[in-house]
């Protein structure tokens, strides 16, 4: 049973998002949606994901996917396996993961958007929430185009 009132992991991962929500706001960004589901159809399959947040800075005219992590690491081990397929120069690792689940949602949400915003800057990030309270943030650094993620999508259904 969690003891969401005296957990201390909970209390650390709790006050260092709402730190860094206070942080974005005074930055000028907006939340948009939290928790959003996101569709992508490929092949005749629906391919679907959520989103933790998307935000968006009217200043900077950008829009930002949020993915949050409650790991204390991630892992980026160069020693691990090559990964197979059209990503067969990544390395199978969580970072590389989450990498290709952002810009996945990106690619997604770029699907919905109307037409007039189909031009918008859409960056993604990765925020790890440690239970020291401590917050790393991660710009995605997996550059997959929409059709290079779709071949890769392609790939993982045919299987």
């Amino acid at each position: 049973k969690v003891d969401w009132v005296n957990d201390k992991d909970i209390y650390n991962r709790t006050n260092a998002w709402n730190n860094y929500w206070a942080c974005l706001e005074e930055g000028g960004w907006e939340m948009v949606a939290r928790e959003i589901p996101l569709f992508y159809t490929v092949n005749g399959h629906i391919i679907g994901g959520r989103a933790d947040m998307i935000v968006y800075n009217k200043r900077l005219n950008n829009i930002t996917i949020i993915d949050w992590k409650t790991a204390d690491k991630i892992d980026k081990d160069k020693f691990t396996k090559l990964a197979h397929g059209p990503i067969a120069n990544l390395y199978q690792d969580k970072a590389t993961s989450y990498g290709i689940q952002v810009a996945f949602y990106k690619m997604a949400l770029r699907n919905i958007l109307p037409a007039e915003l189909k031009d918008i800057n859409i960056d993604t990030c990765i925020i790890q929430v440690c239970s020291s309270g401590r917050i790393i943030r991660t710009k995605n650094n997996i550059s997959l185009t929409d059709s290079e993620l779709i071949k890769l999508l392609s790939w993982c259904i045919d299987e």
